[in-house]
């Protein structure tokens, strides 16, 4: 199977339109292939703290507003996680699995968690 290897925050909005964006384009053209194989790119660890919910619910506006309105049904800044590692955890244990359609389907279901 191929993949396209993605480095990516669980919750970076821009990493969300992104990766359902290849999705749909993919499934549009009544592909299966390529998956992505999302791997961490912690960005709390990055920048050396936790992501900011204000912050992030602006960037969540910005980005319904001009690039993917069907996007972010859910999101609420009040819920928005303290942290991303548990995330990751859950991803990592998916890739050792060697499944790339598991992998693809963890990645997506926590970042649609967060966000839808």
């Amino acid at each position: 199977m191929r993949t396209v290897e993605v480095f990516a925050d669980v919750l970076c909005p821009f990493t969300h339109v992104g990766l359902h964006t290849l999705i749909d384009r993919r499934d549009e053209r009544g592909r299966t292939e390529p998956r992505l194989r999302i791997r961490a790119w912690p960005l709390e660890l990055v920048n050396g703290a936790p992501l900011d919910p204000a912050h992030i619910a602006a960037e969540v506006a910005a980005l319904r507003t001009s690039v993917r309105p069907d996007l972010f049904a859910g999101f609420s800044a009040a819920a928005f996680p303290d942290t991303s590692m548990a995330a990751f955890a859950l991803t990592a244990a998916a890739d050792r699995t060697g499944d790339a359609v598991l992998v693809e389907q963890v990645g997506m279901a926590l970042r649609d968690a967060v966000f839808e």
